[in-house]
């Protein structure tokens, strides 16, 4: 029964698409690289052209950012390039130029010893070196994805440029090349098998149970195995954040691990290295330049000067994923309206996304972007979401993903990160959230209170309710601000008019701006919400009236300090003096006379 649901769930998903938007199913399940095969990255990755020089040539870079921001799908694509290169170089007969060797450090997340970790990275490197001549066997052609690569090249570098640092063939040639003979058929192929079966053999019987390996081994190995076939070895370390603690901090005795491994690898000459990490974590150490170029990642979804940009990488990344779900042409010819099934049209995109024109502001792409937070993969998941919210949605036939369904999608997932915590967490981000509500704020601070804050900050989430703006110093307070989809859900002003210091309801760049002020948020403004806490301290049982006693200063609401006066009338039961002394919770209220009051006191234990 449960497996009959699925399959009409899976049937009626793929009818849906292939109906409305001619694809095979929903193009942003995958909403993580490490979901993506090797052999599908460069169809997805999207190409920036700032980056290329830096991160695609042969050199030493760190690469941040923080999750989700595509550091796994860049260094896959710069493995997955290089792989490329290297068939092609060995079926040309030529040395090949670069030979990568990609490895993920999150296996190793567990250990905790730091001399281990570093033997067991070296092993690791070791072990790839003969796996290489594999996966080289193992790569297909993927025709798409080259002709991709080159337009994109010829658009960016001179010919002068392409011959010299990228020798590019045309797709036919390549093509060709990739259809002959089996690499092991070609001398330099030949080389590297050879090389591959005696390293393996080697690790084996002896470096495998060697207690001291170090980055020696590896220029040594590389000397003897690997110096007729390539002429660099690139590193590529993903998740090295991963890694304990340990392995980042030196002390009185003896540098850090981290550094002391790249200051070998920076000095072995025809070893670089790409190493992924995040920023403002325990692993982002390396100060100097002598390390590599830092790359970052990042970017600022509420810089409205990059607006324009972001709305294009947005685009492109959409784009991207939507023509991999593209149905082949024998799909499309039972279809009106076939279009080139490599490429999107602007009509296209327009349709599935936004009810307005693409560069205009105030449409679905925006929220994309602002809900996105500068992660890739939270793109996808909202894509996603929105695509199976209008599926699902009765009325789906007339729906497109318009700025109204992504809004949706970024309350649900607002209200999703509230709920993850205990029900007093809720309580208390709900009650900060209403007092930024009432000040028209989606910042804040909250002194002394860092502590308690910081329960809401986790860095190794890409969900968080709360994000830390600018750490306190001194007197100063630390500034916190909601998550966009939080602010959704919880309508939280994030964008003012422009002329007028008022909302704008908008939440667009077309008419508002970033709301920067920030609440300043106490506990009595706290307490005014759930209601004041106090003691009886009085009672007049013949008047029916008594006195409550508070540690919140009410100066600010008229009275005298922290004593209120009560009135039977607001007490549940009768007001006596057996009631002195008795823990209460009540709010402020004014009575007939326009005088301050508390109102609804009840006993609390």
């Amino acid at each position: 029964m449960v497996t009959q649901l699925k399959n009409d769930i899976k049937d009626f998903e793929e009818m849906y698409f292939n109906k409305k938007w001619r694809l095979k199913g929903n193009p942003f399940k995958n909403i993580s690289a490490e979901d993506i095969k090797d052999e599908d990255i460069m169809d997805v990755f999207i190409f920036n052209e700032e980056l290329f020089l830096d991160v695609f040539n042969v050199n030493n870079s760190i690469i941040r950012g923080e999750k989700g921001t595509g550091k796994t799908m860049l260094l896959k694509a710069i493995y997955n390039f290089y792989n490329y290169k290297a068939v092609v170089d060995i079926k040309q007969e030529k040395i090949v130029k670069c030979l990568p060797i990609y490895v993920n450090l999150a296996h190793y997340s567990q250990i905790e010893d730091k001399n281990e970790l570093y033997r067991r990275i070296i092993l690791k490197v070791i072990e790839e070196f003969y796996l290489a001549n594999r996966k080289i066997q193992d790569i297909k052609f993927n025709e798409n994805w080259f002709a991709k690569l080159t337009n994109w090249i010829k658009e960016i570098f001179s010919e002068e440029d392409l011959e010299k640092n990228f020798q590019m063939m045309s797709a036919e040639e390549v093509k060709e090349v990739f259809g002959n003979k089996a690499i092991s058929e070609y001398s330099m192929g030949q080389k590297l098998l050879n090389a591959s079966v005696r390293l393996e053999e080697e690790y084996t019987t002896e470096i495998k149970k060697d207690k001291y390996v170090g980055v020696t081994n590896i220029q040594e190995i590389f000397n003897k195995y690997l110096r007729e076939v390539c002429e660099n070895v690139l590193l590529i370390f993903d998740e090295v954040s991963s890694l304990d603690k340990s392995f980042f901090r030196g002390d009185c005795d003896s540098e850090s691990m981290y550094i002391k491994f790249l200051n070998q690898l920076r000095t072995t000459p025809n070893i670089y290295y790409k190493a992924s990490i995040y920023p403002h974590h325990y692993s982002d150490i390396l100060e100097e330049t002598r390390y590599g170029k830092s790359i970052n990642l990042n970017f600022n979804v509420y810089n409205e000067d990059h607006m324009s940009s972001n709305r294009k990488l947005v685009k492109k990344t959409i784009m991207s994923y939507v023509n991999t779900y593209k149905m082949d042409e024998e799909s499309y010819n039972t279809i009106e309206s076939f279009v080139d099934i490599l490429k999107v049209s602007d009509d296209e995109y327009n349709g599935m996304f936004s009810g307005n024109d693409s560069e205009n502001l105030g449409d679905s792409i925006e929220q994309i972007v602002f809900g996105s937070r500068g992660s890739y993969r939270r793109i996808m998941q909202i894509c996603s979401e929105a695509f199976n919210y209008v599926a699902k949605n009765k009325d789906a036939g007339d729906l497109f993903i318009s700025k109204d369904v992504v809004l949706e999608v970024l309350s649900s997932t607002g209200k999703n990160m509230l709920e993850k915590f205990s029900p007093e967490d809720q309580q208390k981000i709900s009650n900060i959230a209403k007092v930024c509500r009432k000040r028209t704020r989606y910042k804040f601070n909250y002194p002394y209170n860092s502590i308690e804050m910081s329960k809401f900050l986790n860095r190794g989430s890409q969900d968080n309710i709360l994000y830390l703006e600018k750490e306190g110093r001194g007197r100063a307070a630390a500034i916190y601000e909601f998550d966009y989809s939080f602010c959704v859900y919880a309508d939280l002003t994030t964008h003012l008019l422009r002329h007028v210091e008022r909302g704008a309801k908008s939440r667009s760049f077309a008419n508002g701006k970033l709301n920067t002020r920030t609440a300043k948020v106490t506990s009595d403004d706290i307490n005014a919400l759930d209601g004041i806490r106090g003691v009886i301290y009085k009672v007049v049982e013949k008047k029916g009236f008594g006195f409550i006693k508070t540690e919140v200063d009410l100066s600010a609401d008229g009275m005298d300090n922290n004593r209120v006066f009560v009135h039977c009338s607001n007490f549940e039961g009768n007001l006596t003096d057996q009631f002195v002394g008795c823990n209460v919770e009540f709010k402020i209220g004014e009575n007939r006379d326009g005088r301050k009051q508390a109102e609804n006191v009840k006993i609390i234990e």
